[in-house]
């Protein structure tokens, strides 16, 4: 501070109270990290219902879908034309008893490997239970291609060898096939297949294990 003369006779100090400020600042930190976590725990659980959703529509064994997965699956598909193979493994019964349970699962996780690679893109694979299966041919009406796939399966699983080369059990496969053309159509087409499923079971139960097609159509 200076007077007329331009001599300093005194100083003047300006202050100014932060403590408000870093408060606020603090409060922003803290509302930050909080927001942090709340999002880290978001994510958590969202990924928790994701892995639980997956394994409640797919078989643990398998890694197919379920019966549930099936459902959920053809319900967000309510116009789809599609062609089903419901297949049941004939034999299964005696690798499970010369073999056990170990060997049986393993038939089953190799016959799975075997629809996957028989499947196109866009078609589903589905393990029904026990040793029943099902093929979703997506966008297939035609008799011909279902049943080209059908042939490749039944080669396929017949070459299996499920107890090694050294032992004389084989296991074949039994395939009925059902049309369908919109959801509302699936169950029927389900049954149709699963009908003629067990009708070639019954003619060769007598003969041991088989594999064998159906190839009528309803």
């Amino acid at each position: 501070m200076r007077n007329s003369a331009g001599e300093v006779v005194g100083f003047a100090k300006v202050t100014r109270d932060l403590t408000q400020s870093a408060q606020l600042q603090r409060q922003t930190e803290e509302l930050r990290a909080e927001r942090g976590r709340l999002l880290v725990a978001k994510n958590d659980a969202e990924e928790a219902r994701r892995v639980a959703l997956d394994a409640a529509n797919h078989d643990a064994l398998t890694g197919l879908l379920n019966r549930r997965g099936l459902q959920s699956w053809i319900a967000a598909q309510p116009q789809l034309v599609a062609t089903l193979l419901c297949l049941d493994i004939d034999g299964f019964k005696a690798v499970n008893d010369r073999g056990g349970h170990a060997a049986g699962d393993a038939v089953l996780q190799r016959v799975a490997r075997i629809l996957r690679r028989a499947a196109r893109d866009g078609d589903e694979c589905v393990r029904m239970g026990g040793d029943e299966f099902l093929v979703v041919l997506a966008g297939v009406s035609e008799t011909e291609i279902a049943l080209r796939i059908a042939a490749r399966i039944t080669a396929a699983v017949g070459a299996l060898l499920p107890l090694g080369a050294t032992d004389d059990t084989r296991i074949g496969v039994s395939i009925g096939i059902g049309r369908f053309a919109g959801a509302s159509s699936f169950g029927q087409a389900l049954q149709d297949a699963d009908e003629q499923l067990y009708e070639p079971q019954e003619r060769t139960s007598s003969a041991g294990s088989s594999a064998s097609v159906d190839q009528r159509q309803r």
